[in-house]
Parts: C-alpha cells; sequence; structure tokens
C-alpha cells in the first residue's frame, strides 16, 4: 500500500460524518410537518448529503487503482476479507443479538444468514453488500478500465447506472410475472459509474487531482446551482417532478457533489497539515460506521423512556451523544488495540 493521501483521508473523514448526520436526522426528517421550516431546515442538508454512498464507492474504486494500478492477487482478497466482512459479520451478529434482546426479533439461524447476505438487518449494512459485488467484480473492472479510454468507459457506465436504476426492476417484473425485486439499491449495476469514475481517476491521478484543484471555483459554482435544482427538485417532489427526473437529477448531484468536495480537500490538505483528530478519525472511519446506528438506537431507547417527545430536543441529544459516541468509542477501541499489541497491557497476567 502506497502512504495515504491526506485529501483522500480528509475526503474520507467529510463522508463519514455525513453519514452519521443523515441517520441521526431520519426522526426529524420522517416526523415533523413537510411544509414545516423546521422540516425544510433539516431535510434539505439531509437530502444533500446522500451523496455518501456514492462518494465512499468513487474513493473505494480509486483507491483501488491508485494503491494496485497493475491488478490484484491472493493477498488483497484476503486483506478484504479480514478488515471489511468478517467485522461486517462480526457487526450483523452485535445489531441481531441487540434486536433479540430488546424483543424485536427471535433468533433463527436462516434469518441471520439471510440478513448477512442481503444487508437489510439495519439501513447502512446495504453498502458493505454494495461493496462485496465490487470486490468480486475487481479483476475484470481492471481489466476493463486499464484497457478502456475514460470518457467512454465512463459514457457506458454512467447509461448502464442510469438504466439500471430507473428500469431494471420493471424489466425483471415483466420477464418474470409476479416477480418483484426489491433489492436494486443494492446492486452494483446502481452504482456502476461512480466505482469506475474512482478507478478511471485512480489510474490518472496527478493529473485528475491538478485539474481539479486548479478549477475549483468553478466547480463550486457548478455545485451550488446543481445543489440548489437538487433541493427545489426534493422540495417538489413527486408528482409534480417525475420519478426519473428526480433519480436522473440525483444522479448529476451526487457527481458534482463527489468532485467537488473532492477539489475542495485537495484545496484545503496544500496548504494546512492533517489534524490528529481527523487522522485518527480516519483510520477508525469504517469502525465508526458500522457502530454508529446502534448508538442511534440506543439513545432513541433512552430518550423514550425519559420521557422526551420534543422533537428538536430530542435531534440535538441525539446528535451531541451519537457523534461524541461513536467516535470516541472508536478511537479508544483503535488505542486499545495498539496497547494491547505492544504489550503495554495485557489481559492474563
Amino acid at each position: 500500500m502506497k502512504a495515504r493521501k491526506t485529501e483522500l483521508s480528509l475526503m474520507n473523514v467529510v463522508l463519514c460524518l455525513l453519514v452519521i448526520f443523515i441517520h441521526a436526522s431520519s426522526e426529524p426528517v420522517s416526523k415533523l410537518l413537510r411544509d414545516s421550516w423546521q422540516h425544510i431546515a433539516v431535510s434539505i442538508p439531509w437530502r444533500l448529503s446522500a451523496f455518501v454512498v456514492q462518494g465512499f464507492l468513487f474513493l473505494g474504486g480509486l483507491k483501488l487503482t491508485l494503491n494496485h494500478p497493475d491488478g490484484v492477487n491472493g493477498r488483497y482478497f484476503l486483506s478484504r476479507i479480514k478488515s471489511i466482512f468478517l467485522p461486517y459479520i462480526l457487526w450483523v451478529a452485535i445489531y441481531y443479538a441487540y434486536f433479540i434482546l430488546i424483543g424485536w426479533l427471535r433468533f433463527c439461524v436462516r434469518d441471520f444468514a439471510r440478513y448477512a447476505a442481503l444487508g437489510n438487518l439495519v439501513s447502512h449494512f446495504y453498502y458493505i453488500v454494495i461493496l462485496a459485488q465490487f470486490t468480486a467484480l475487481t479483476p475484470l473492472l481492471l481489466k476493463i478500465c486499464r484497457r478502456s479510454r475514460p470518457l467512454p468507459l465512463l459514457a457506458v457506465c454512467l447509461g448502464m447506472t442510469v438504466a439500471c436504476n430507473l428500469y431494471l426492476s420493471a424489466l425483471l417484473g415483466k420477464l418474470i410475472p409476479g416477480f418483484v425485486f426489491r433489492y436494486n439499491d443494492r446492486l452494483f449495476t446502481t452504482y456502476l459509474f461512480y466505482w469506475t469514475a474512482g478507478m478511471a481517476a485512480g489510474l490518472n491521478y496527478e493529473r485528475f487531482r491538478e485539474v481539479v484543484s486548479e478549477r475549483l471555483p468553478v466547480l463550486a459554482l457548478l455545485f451550488a446551482v446543481i445543489a440548489a435544482a437538487e433541493a427545489v427538485c426534493y422540495r417538489i417532489g413527486v408528482p409534480r417532478v417525475s420519478l426519473t427526473a428526480l433519480e436522473n437529477m440525483h444522479t448529476l448531484y451526487c457527481a458534482a457533489a463527489i468532485v467537488f468536495v473532492f477539489a475542495l480537500c485537495v484545496r484545503v490538505t496544500k496548504s494546512h497539515p492533517l489534524p490528529r483528530l481527523v487522522s485518527g478519525i480516519d483510520g477508525v472511519s469504517y469502525l465508526i460506521y458500522l457502530v454508529h446506528p446502534l448508538v442511534i438506537f440506543i439513545v432513541n431507547a433512552f430518550l423514550d423512556r425519559l420521557g422526551l417527545v420534543d422533537l428538536a430536543a430530542r435531534y440535538g441529544v441525539r446528535l451531541v451523544i451519537v457523534y461524541t459516541v461513536s467516535i470516541g468509542a472508536a478511537l479508544a477501541w483503535r488505542s486499545l488495540r495498539k496497547l494491547l499489541r505492544s504489550g503495554k497491557i495485557k489481559i492474563f497476567p
């Protein structure tokens, strides 16, 4: 592995913090009156944060080709299993045990296996299912990206992404009468453009980094215009804006947001070193991603027991606790592991 690039670390942290914001904001977004100013104040930032999965996949593809431009071997897949998929299975088990403990579920091996395979036990797990598909496709996608010109390849992948996102479920329903495909949101075809865009950026990294950094003012203006259009379309909603238009607008917004955030991170890290806290969060971002919904569940249950019903108060308490506990616990766990590995702390005398 090459040395971690500070702009990628900063972008990873930004996406990690936005994920927590999205999930911690779900209660006010779902319960506030849609026409109230409070709902508008929360739902627009919530909607505009909804490029994080696409952003993480872009970073995944970028880091893949940046660190493995000549291909991958068995050690790469073993490292992915060890660092991503085994922790995922562990955390599926932790959430499953928690839901059994509070009476939401009953233990069943078959149900557990289905939850792990589909990533539908908790909302954020679907990202790991997508990541598993791209990991399995790594050799093929690397070969295609190395042998293709970037712009035609991305045009084809964008067309596939848009078409599969809009029409795959309906097509399968027509081909198989009575069949309802509910998992298009976790199929790799829905995100192919973002992953391959990251791969193309990684293969041409220095040039890509230089171009977007030089054009940051233009990218910022473009992002602001597209973000405003995204917010307006979201607020108007269906049926006044067709579902196809909403989905296409969101795809355009995600692409603009990813490029803008990357360019901004490049510019920031050129003139400022990465603070220790940011570097620390970058190193435990995956653990933060896995653990933070559990903290939300526990905080919500605690607020219910307190009898706190005011949505604004619940929201403020939830944000503070979830950010503090999720990040603090992940950093503490990393420090403990380092101490255990160094031999400074021994579990057994």
